[in-house]
Formats: structure tokens, sequence, C-alpha cells
């Protein structure tokens, strides 16, 4: 270990140079966390989806130092399992803890919006490696450390697409069978976890932010299609509350053991000023 244990809480956001990710760093920042920032863009934008987007790493590490957060930037590919194992390795060779995961990136792999006719086999293969090979990586990774120090919280963003049948083809603005399929799947994991270790201070949740205005839902789903008029768009702020309420105040677990709905629960818990939910 290159350095004493921190002193503070420590949380691995990964996706976290944009959206939800970035939020989420930020708002555990002010709530008196360190961080390890992970994703693709360390330091300038790396596409997404073929989709050229903003924001870094870097932009968030200097963000993040304004609330005094030490943070460390590494580079992270859910297709890459070597750079998974290395970014946990970077944060715990910095800090020496890591005492929650927010696991916010995704891959977006060709054909998100096919239809099942149309599904490239390739396509499908890639996306579940990356979305659940690769955050089954991450929770080996990070696991047995926050075992070994008795705590430890992960929160997998998912969707409502685990669970939900679309009420449109994703080209008309809902969600085909590849985003629907690894997000069930990941969907799996908290629950399994909680089982496995929940006697030994792991909580692990399964988060569903809902639509959340971010520049991956505008470049790779239908924008102010139909799903939008019927449940609303929050910003990435809304989702942030809730993980943060998630590691600090639910320290009971009284909402594990089904998917929280960030939207409703905000506005139940009244942790955004003025947020309401219908």
């Amino acid at each position: 270990m290159g350095e004493a244990e921190s002193k503070r809480p420590v949380a691995f956001v990964t996706g976290a140079s944009r959206g939800i990710g970035r939020a989420s760093a930020l708002r555990l920042a002010e709530a008196g966390f360190d961080l390890v920032l992970t994703g693709r863009s360390v330091s300038q934008p790396v596409d997404h989806g073929g989709h050229a987007l903003r924001g870094s790493l870097r932009e968030v590490e200097k963000e993040s130092a304004a609330h005094g957060a030490a943070a460390v930037c590494a580079s992270l590919d859910l297709l890459d399992p070597a750079s998974i194992r290395a970014a946990v390795a970077s944060g715990l060779e910095r800090f020496g803890r890591i005492d929650a995961v927010v696991h916010s990136a995704t891959h977006i792999a060709d054909g998100n919006a096919d239809d099942v006719l149309a599904l490239k086999l390739d396509a499908l293969d890639e996306s579940l490696r990356a979305n659940v090979v690769g955050s089954t990586c991450l929770m080996q990774a990070v696991l047995p450390k926050m075992i070994e120090r008795g705590a430890g919280v992960w929160i997998s963003l998912v969707s409502g697409a685990a669970v939900l049948d679309p009420p449109h083809r994703a080209s008309e603005g809902g969600w085909g069978f590849l985003y629907g399929s690894q997000k069930a799947a990941l969907f799996r994991l908290a629950g399994v976890v909680n089982s496995e270790v929940g006697d030994r201070g792991i909580r692990a949740y399964n988060l569903q932010p809902g639509i959340v205005s971010t520049e991956v839902l505008r470049k790779s789903f239908v924008s102010d299609g139909p799903l939008e008029e019927v449940w609303g768009v929050a910003p990435p702020e809304i989702p942030a509350a809730v993980i943060e309420w998630l590691i600090t105040q639910d320290l009971e677990g009284a909402r594990l053991g089904r998917g929280v709905v960030a939207q409703k629960l905000c506005a139940e818990l009244g942790l955004v000023e003025g947020w309401h939910f219908e």
C-alpha cells in the first residue's frame, strides 16, 4: 500500500466522466468522500457507442477538489478485465480502502435499437461481456477487501428495462433485447451478493434512475419520445442524491431486496428541494 489508509470514506465511481457518474462523484465529494474516478475518458472524451460526448475524469477530479476531496483517476474499460482490476488496485494503493462502489458505467454496443430479428449476435455477445462479465469482474475485485473490513456498499445502476416489457419498439422510443438483457442480468447481481455476504457487512442495491437527462440518453436512444412524455425526465442530480443517501443513511439496509426507484425515493425523502415525482 502506497499510503496510509484514508481517514475519509472512499467511493469508487465508474462512468465518472459525465452523467449520473459525475453527479454522484461530486455529491459524494461534498459529503466528505475521497474518490476513485474511473472510465475510458481520462484526460479527454472518448466516443461512447459511436457518439462523441463531452467530459473527462480529470475535469471531475478538479471539480471534486473544490469540495475537499482527494481523487485518483483510473482508466477502466468494461471489455478489459485487466483494466478493471488495475483501477481497483490503483484506488487501494492510494487510499487503502474502498467503502462504496457506484457502478454507473455501461457499454453501448452497435445495434442497441435493433429488433430481435435484426440483432447481430456479435453485438449481443459484446454487450453481455462488458455489462455482465465486466461488472462481475469489478465485483470480484472490490468485494474481498470490503469483506475483510466488515463493511461495503455496492450500487448497480440498472433500469426498468430489466423487469418491464417495452411499451414501444426501441426505434420508436422503447428498448430492445440487447439493452434489456444486460440490465436484467446485472439486476440479479445485487440480490445474490446480499444473500451470500450480507451477513458480513455488505449492502448491495439495484438503483433504477428512471429517465435521466444525460448525453448518453440523447445520443444512444430516441429523445423526446413517448416514455419521457409519460414518465418525465430528471437531471442526474436526482439519482446522485439517492445514491448518497443509500450509502450514508440506509445503514440497516431497509431498501435492500428490491429495486430502488430513484426519482420516487428522492421525492419521498425530500433530498432535492423542489423535486416532485408524479
